[in-house]
């Protein structure tokens, strides 16, 4: 079934009132003790993503949208909306514990806040430079553009309790994988071990 424009207003006002709530979630964070400081940077422009989505609805009531964007946009709504709702659980479940930290690295796994803030601006910036809306958001892209930098010039928030130790002494690449998925690499022609490892006699 095509998308049409009531279904793109549709999405646009769902994504704005996850958008709204999540601010209203980050007003008074500032004195929560043990809180990562990434998430003060992302209560910061939230609003600002927000109030983008806001002028996208306003300009499509006053300027219909075409329909060979129809598709593309709303591809790219959900996916922006699947992470702001993640980021807005997220928010919801640290803010609120009595110990923030901890609880931060059980609810996020590997959805961080700065990798999400950053596929969200991404996102956002897209659509606003689709038509209609790059005739009336130039400044606001700038904002979040800027806003961004700034994301992708953070340091991932390091989890505490694990840590990883990386050795190649010869020659060549090396390859790591930090997540929870599996990974199966040889190269080459030598021996690859992983997981523990007991009484193993290499062959001569």
């Amino acid at each position: 079934m095509n998308t049409t424009d009531s279904e793109i207003k549709s999405l646009l006002g769902t994504t704005i009132s996850i958008l709204e709530k999540n601010q209203d979630l980050g007003k008074d964070i500032s004195d929560i003790e043990n809180l990562p400081a990434v998430f003060s940077k992302t209560a910061k422009y939230v609003p600002s993503i927000r109030k983008a989505f806001e002028t996208c609805k306003e300009s499509l009531a006053s300027t219909p949208l075409e329909e060979n964007y129809f598709e593309s946009l709303n591809s790219a709504l959900k996916d922006c909306k699947t992470k702001i709702a993640r980021l807005h659980e997220i928010f919801s479940e640290v803010i609120k514990h009595s110990d923030p930290k901890a609880q931060y690295r059980t609810v996020a796994k590997e959805d961080r806040l700065e990798y999400l803030m950053k596929e969200i601006l991404n996102h956002t910036i897209k659509i606003l430079k689709n038509p209609p809306f790059e005739a009336v958001l130039g400044e606001q892209v700038q904002g979040l553009e800027q806003a961004l930098g700034i994301f992708n010039a953070m340091e991932p928030c390091r989890v505490e309790g694990k840590s990883w130790h990386f050795h190649n002494l010869g020659n060549g690449s090396m390859n790591v994988n930090k997540g929870s998925g599996s990974q199966n690499v040889n190269a080459s022609s030598g021996n690859m071990f992983t997981g523990s490892i007991q009484n193993v006699h290499l062959p001569k």
